[in-house]
């Protein structure tokens, strides 16, 4: 796709779904997963979108963007109850999931409605595969040194199994973090890329880690995955 045809797609995306070129770099934004109150928030999608070809959009644009797709029930700022729901869906709940984390009181999430706009939107711009390698994500469990991946497929789950031990450190967050075990990927019934949307089959890799700064309990262990 050249410079142009994006342009244009992404006109004919958002006049479909009646956005604005501001309001679609904010639901961006959300589906990045940043967890930020909307001043902090509105910082991010003007960062992300400086150098984007489609066009540029003030921050006073993408506040304004903000407001408008919260008026239309795209977006919303979390609140306690929102959030102690959430806490109990996944306590009950049985299906594997990538656990979105850091999300508090005051932070801009989407609504359910909202997230399958943006999700039609990018799928209507840039494809399915890229929905595919956006879902795959991982928990990490510090206490018993354990990566757990998801992914749409085994190639996907691989990949990022491999760019984690690649990366090490910067995915574990400690120091001298040595990759010790691997199983999988393995296929897998219906899972979660996140708290909004369900895949009816997917792949699941697990990579055991020890670090010398971090004490690692439970290696011996093939603890379940976390939910």
């Amino acid at each position: 796709m050249t410079p142009l045809d994006h342009v244009m797609r992404t006109a004919r995306v958002l006049n479909t779904h009646a956005l604005s070129l501001p309001e679609y770099f904010v639901l961006c934004s959300a589906g990045h997963r940043v967890t930020y109150a909307p001043d902090a928030f509105v910082e991010h999608a003007f960062a992300a979108a400086e150098d984007d070809s489609r066009g540029h959009a003030s921050r006073s644009e993408l506040a304004a963007a903000l407001e408008r797709l919260q008026t239309r029930g795209l977006l919303t700022c979390l609140t306690e109850a929102a959030l102690h729901e959430e806490a109990r869906r996944r306590a009950i709940s049985v299906i594997p999931e990538i656990i979105d984390e850091g999300y508090d009181v005051g932070h801009v999430d989407f609504t359910p409605r909202g997230y399958a706009v943006h999700r039609d939107v990018i799928r209507a711009i840039y494809g399915s595969d890229h929905l595919a390698r956006a879902d795959a994500g991982f928990n990490l469990d510090l206490d018993t040194g354990r990566f757990d991946v998801y992914a749409v497929s085994p190639e996907h789950c691989r990949g990022l199994m491999e760019k984690i031990e690649a990366g090490g450190d910067d995915y574990a967050g400690v120091e001298h973090t040595r990759f010790v075990g691997r199983d999988g990927p393995t296929a897998i019934a219906q899972w979660r890329p996140n708290r909004f949307d369900m895949r009816e089959t997917g792949y699941h890799g697990v990579l055991r880690f020890r670090s010398d700064v971090v004490p690692i309990r439970g290696l011996a262990g093939a603890a379940p995955p976390r939910r």
